[in-house]
């Protein structure tokens, strides 16, 4: 029996019991509440794009989020209120990051610690803990390790979800293990719909299975690589046993049922928001 088979097999048992420990049912009687979720990326005094805050701007943001009476909560907070299994403050918000970078763990993490604002960060799985390209030449812009992601797991202020393990990417070739991808979580030309799924489910399962193996905990919340996604990609992530999706979506949802978790829009929060700004976007967001 070869290894890679080996690998496979047990990767379809791990799919099975996270199936099994994820069942998501409905539940009545819950009171609907509106929960902010907010989208950062990168943590840098060089502010090149959008997707750039520089280390004051974040601080100020908890701060004023903190002042205005905003207490941060995790997606699996927000799953476990919609089930009936728990209470949440009365402004909860959901603080999210993408990609998993090293400023997460250098900065946002550290001020999550002082203002004691719980955070979520969604990983890419092949670039944990590498500053450079599978071929270690080409840099890129480092990523915390494993380690550094149980010690924040380990705290009960980070949460750690799904980005794909090597699905975010631009249509080609993949930018992990250079293999055939379109865009994302998107369809390659001419891949049917089975083939699909399976190519999706070994890309999550993979990173999930490795997240639990480094840190013993299991991401069931997917974000979508630049925010793309089809119906045919959610019928497929509930079929996994996710509990729900972030999307890049702009808006704010109130959420009444766990179908409520699906394509959760956020708001993208820019080094060009002020404190003022910020409170009044989160109150005046567009409902979807």
């Amino acid at each position: 029996m070869n290894k890679k088979y080996i690998i496979k097999s047990f990767m379809i048992l791990f799919l099975f019991l996270f199936i099994s420990s994820t069942r998501i049912e409905a539940t009545e009687g819950i009171k609907p509440i509106k929960v902010p979720v907010l989208m950062y990326h990168h943590i840098s005094d060089e502010v090149n794009n959008s997707m750039v805050v520089s280390k004051d701007k974040f601080y100020e943001d908890m701060i004023t989020l903190k002042e205005a009476g905003y207490e941060g909560i995790f997606l699996t907070d927000l799953y476990e209120y919609l089930q009936g299994n728990t209470t949440l403050p009365d402004k909860p918000i959901i603080i999210t990051f993408d990609d998993g970078y090293s400023s997460f763990y250098e900065i946002a993490y550290p001020i999550s610690q002082e203002t004691n604002m719980k955070l979520t960060v969604s990983i890419i799985g092949w670039s944990v803990g590498r500053d450079k390209m599978m071929d270690n030449k080409t840099p890129i812009i480092p990523h915390f390790s494993w380690i550094e992601a149980k010690e924040m797991l380990d705290s009960g202020l980070i949460d750690i979800q799904n980005h794909t393990y090597d699905l975010h990417s631009p249509e080609g070739y993949s930018l992990g293990l250079n293999n055939p991808t379109a865009k994302g979580m998107m369809k390659l030309n001419g891949e049917n719909n089975y083939r699909y799924r399976i190519r999706l489910r070994d890309d999550l399962i993979t990173l999930n299975y490795l997240t639990y193996n480094n840190t013993g905990h299991i991401p069931s919340f997917i974000a979508y690589p630049y925010g793309m996604y089809s119906d045919l990609t959610e019928s497929a992530i509930y079929s996994f046993g996710f509990k729900g999706s972030l999307t890049s979506d702009e808006g704010i949802r109130e959420f009444k049922t766990v179908n409520d978790l699906k394509k959760i829009p956020r708001i993208n929060i820019t080094n060009s928001i002020k404190k003022e700004e910020l409170l009044r976007t989160i109150e005046n967001s567009t409902l979807k």
